[in-house]
């Protein structure tokens, strides 16, 4: 037995190593074909020989390394870390394909050689791939001491890390400017803000805002413009400053970077990260509420939103925070005064909000229902909190404005004055306009709102609160007169609903009956989710509109034509971007070029992974210690 256990084990070995050599083998020949062309076998020339084996030797020197520090870091066997370092090499292998056909047709060879953008896609893309699977099977791997490990089983651990890795991600996936005159319009409510402020930073007397505006109060809410106050003044004092319209950056911008870089970037990752903690509130194991939030990070609009400086990632994160702090088996006054606060700031980023926040009355009737106590000293608090922070920044803000507490200076929209005469256009434009849909642009929404109805049988309570959100939101938003949200990336106002559209899919993923089913379904909605999404991150949607525009496009053409779709627009893009290296919408990137884009693909890969190993160990002490839902979180 214990024979037959080596010989299969050498026989797996064997296999990996097999693996490594290929994949290195196959990037180098196809690095030393396009760098001096293609050759025949018998006629192998004593440059193209020797930059072959350089190339394939500096891999082999470099995975060797990588065997080393993983044995020395790590306590992995000698075998197993043979293992690891071949896997690491597998998307090298996907060279091979790329060279037969370089070999086998003559077009592929002459796009990948005389172009340089393909050129180096191919080329260094499955480097980058490996560097990360190297990167993370390390941060897995590596050995801890005691004081790391006893932080990383804390339940608060896996959300900070969280944090970390897709604030780094939508910080650098930013375009340090703005895409809408909404934008402009808050940003120039916080210039207003700052000049009201009794110490003020240097600055010229007589500078505007974007166009030449003067700065004003914002017709939108107040949140955003508060938030963007420290990066401002930051800014004012240390820049960096605003960039002149580019090929890159087509629309007028007087906007500073900052403020773009960090305010709703930061935002989009604490969403993530209390998603995470509201995954684990609703039962579902760590594991899961991991993956709901690389599907909600990752595959949905709220990364394309993050890049902006609109108000829907501000009243997301302060709704959701609201929801996490309300949904609990035992209620505070602390936690009850910290819901009524988030509410009023939710408030005071959309003020709508006031009406779609009404689902949260099912976990406050639950918690009658079962804790008489609250009805008296949290219940209170959770009041006095809310018309704090809404009575500040919505009921006197809009007095500031306006002059009427329950104006906002916005016209008919967000009252219901601003609804549809024909609601039933918006409500079928919602679910199947090929340039606003919700679901075509998240995918993913598909199926969270197939899961719902799981979710329901498995927790009642949150499955009703859940489905009463998306519900309302869409039955809301889709009546509006402007249920589109203007031209910007899908349907703007529903992205407050994505992670309630995005928690019921976790039903999904432990549910034995339809699993097989089920991981396809997510699968498939991820990848496409993904790759719409990413679309739009390293394209300005302003771009993806002008191309419309070029082609003759016109409203109702957007709506209901597929080929007017801004999804086809912006492959069109990528197309040309293919051909010509047109800017990437990728502030850092373009400021820092491609040492930045490696220091960032370190970053996030080191802090996603360190986020997976704790939600692991976590998890497991959770399950040890035989902990579900609000207790395992507390």
């Amino acid at each position: 037995m214990n024979v037959t256990t080596s010989h299969s084990s050498l026989r797996t070995t064997a296999i990996w190593a097999t693996v490594l050599l290929g994949g290195d083998l196959s990037w180098a020949a196809l690095y030393t074909t396009l760098e001096l062309g293609r050759t025949a076998p018998t006629a192998v020339s004593r440059d193209w020989l020797t930059t072959l084996l350089g190339a394939s030797g500096a891999l082999m020197v470099w995975q060797l390394l990588f065997g080393y520090w993983l044995r020395r870091g790590s306590d992995l066997r000698a075998r197993l870390v043979v293992t690891r370092v071949s896997a690491s090499a597998v998307p090298l292998l996907g060279c091979t394909i790329l060279l037969v056909a370089a070999y086998l047709s003559d077009s592929v060879f002459h796009y990948l050689f005389i172009y340089w953008v393909p050129r180096g896609l191919v080329l260094w893309a499955p480097l980058l791939a490996m560097l990360a699977l190297q990167e993370a099977t390390l941060v897995w791997s590596v050995r801890l001491g005691s004081r790391a490990k006893r932080w990383l089983c804390g339940e608060n651990s896996a959300p900070l890390l969280i944090f970390l890795a897709f604030a780094t991600l939508y910080i650098y996936s930013a375009g340090g400017h703005l895409y809408t005159p909404d934008e402009g319009s808050m940003y120039r409510a916080t210039q207003k803000l700052v000049q009201l402020l009794p110490v003020q930073p240097p600055c010229d007397p007589d500078e505007s805002g974007p166009g030449g505006l003067k700065p004003e109060f914002s017709k939108y809410g107040l949140v955003p413009s508060l938030l963007a106050i420290p990066p401002y003044w930051i800014s004012r004092i240390a820049g960096p400053q605003p960039d002149p319209p580019s090929a890159a950056f087509p629309i007028p911008n007087g906007a500073y970077p900052l403020v773009d870089l960090l305010v709703n970037p930061l935002l989009t990752a604490a969403t993530c990260a209390v998603l995470y903690c509201m995954a684990r509130r609703f039962g579902f194991r760590a594991s899961t509420a991991l993956t709901l939030v690389l599907l909600y990070g990752l595959t949905t609009s709220a990364w394309v939103y993050a890049k902006t400086f609109l108000s829907q990632p501000a009243a997301t994160f302060f709704l959701l925070v609201t929801t996490y702090l309300l949904h609990r088996e035992k209620h505070t006054t602390t936690g009850c005064a910290l819901a009524g606060f988030s509410l009023g700031l939710a408030a005071g980023s959309r003020a709508e909000i006031l009406f779609l926040a009404a689902p949260l009355g099912i976990p406050i009737l639950r918690a009658l229902k079962t804790e008489r106590a609250l009805a008296a000293k949290p219940l209170v608090f959770f009041a006095v909190s809310f018309l704090l922070a809404g009575g500040t920044t919505l009921g006197w803000y809009n007095w500031v404005k306006t002059g009427y507490i329950w104006a906002t200076g916005h016209g008919a929209q967000g009252t219901l004055a601003g609804f549809s005469t024909q609601p039933l256009v918006g409500l079928v434009g919602t679910f199947t306009s090929p340039g606003f849909s919700f679901p075509l642009y998240n995918p993913i929404v598909v199926v969270g709102l197939i899961s719902v109805s799981l979710l329901i049988k498995r927790r009642p309570w949150e499955g009703c609160m859940v489905a009463a959100f998306l519900i309302l939101g869409i039955a809301f938003y889709g009546s509006f007169g402007d249920w589109k949200g203007g031209f910007t990336w899908g349907n703007r106002y529903l992205v407050v609903m994505l992670p309630f559209a995005v928690l019921p899919v976790g039903t999904l993923l432990e549910s034995g009956r339809f699993r097989g089913l089920g991981y396809m379904a997510i699968a498939v909605a991820a990848i496409a989710g993904f790759f719409i999404t990413f679309s739009a991150v390293i394209f300005d949607f302003n771009s993806g509109w002008l191309d419309l525009w070029e082609h003759e496009a016109r409203e109702r053409l957007i709506m209901w034509n597929p080929s007017y779709s801004p999804i086809l627009a912006h492959a069109r893009l990528f197309h040309d971007f293919l051909y010509t290296g047109a800017k990437l919408d990728l502030y850092i990137y373009y400021k820092l070029g491609f040492p930045s884009l490696l220091a960032f693909l370190l970053m996030f890969t080191a802090a996603l992974t360190l986020a997976a190993r704790a939600a692991y160990r976590s998890g497991n002490q959770a399950d040890r210690d035989g902990l579900t839902g609000d207790q395992a979180h507390t």
